[in-house]
């Protein structure tokens, strides 16, 4: 049997954006109220931060499946601009939520990575579903730290976008409404049900070879008959006369 679990951003501090101003000296703004990933080149990246509590979710539990709705604020900007997407967790068994900008990048993030490439226009108030996160989320559980209860970081970063301006952007907690949703659905995965055996087919039991039929005794010709008639008479003759 398997269990979901679904969750919303809670706080306004719980979904940010980032965007480094001297990346150079890890200088950066933090930016609450307004979600984006946006590549802008040669000038900025922005990437968006993402913590969801209170995971019900059991320590070395098997994810099924997992990813993230997002519903659209505003119109893409640059709607030629191909948006690619890498996707990352935190690396946290508890991860605490965001307040700034090296508050966000200093983060230890998981080994796993999953990309989201070649991502559409989007349309305001449309709904746009995440690649499949499974994995990173099983990195997670997986910690020695995990308990059920505790809270999860998605990291959306820009990954090598190209144009002159490439922008995807969620609705965040402080446009009210959808939110970005989790959905996690975890337990044993069913082992598939045996194929029956096919029963043996019979083997046919030989069919008794009949018993031959005793031929008849040929009955004695009439010719042999009658010479034993002649025979007789003649013993009987000579038998009369005492010759026998």
């Amino acid at each position: 049997m398997s269990e979901i679990f679904e969750a919303y951003i809670a706080a306004d501090s719980d979904d940010v954006q980032i965007f480094p101003v001297l990346e150079l000296f890890g200088i950066g703004e933090c930016g609450f109220g307004t979600i984006t990933v946006e590549a802008v080149p040669s000038i900025r990246s922005m990437d968006a931060y993402f913590r969801w509590t209170g995971l019900s979710i059991p320590k070395n539990i098997q994810i099924i499946s997992a990813y993230v709705i997002f519903k659209a604020a505003t119109y893409s900007v640059g709607t030629t601009s191909p948006c690619n997407i890498s996707i990352k967790g935190e690396a946290a068994d508890n991860p605490i939520t965001f307040s700034t900008y090296s508050n966000c990048i200093n983060r230890i993030q998981t080994n796993k990575t999953i990309t989201w490439d070649n991502l559409e226009v989007w349309t305001a108030n449309s709904f746009y579903q995440s690649p499949e996160l499974k994995e990173i989320i099983q990195e997670i559980v997986d910690r020695d730290g995990w308990e059920s209860g505790n809270a999860i970081v998605l990291i959306f970063e820009d990954n090598g976008s190209s144009g002159t301006k490439s922008r995807r952007t969620p609705r965040d907690y402080s446009d009210g409404g959808v939110l970005a949703q989790l959905h996690i659905e975890y337990g044993e995965i069913p082992s598939p049900s045996p194929s029956p055996s096919p029963s043996p087919s019979p083997s046919p039991s030989p069919s008794p070879s009949p018993s031959p039929s005793p031929s008849p005794s040929p009955s004695p010709s009439p010719t042999a008959h009658r010479r034993s008639v002649f025979m007789y008479i003649i013993w009987e003759f000579f038998k009369r006369r005492g010759k026998l």
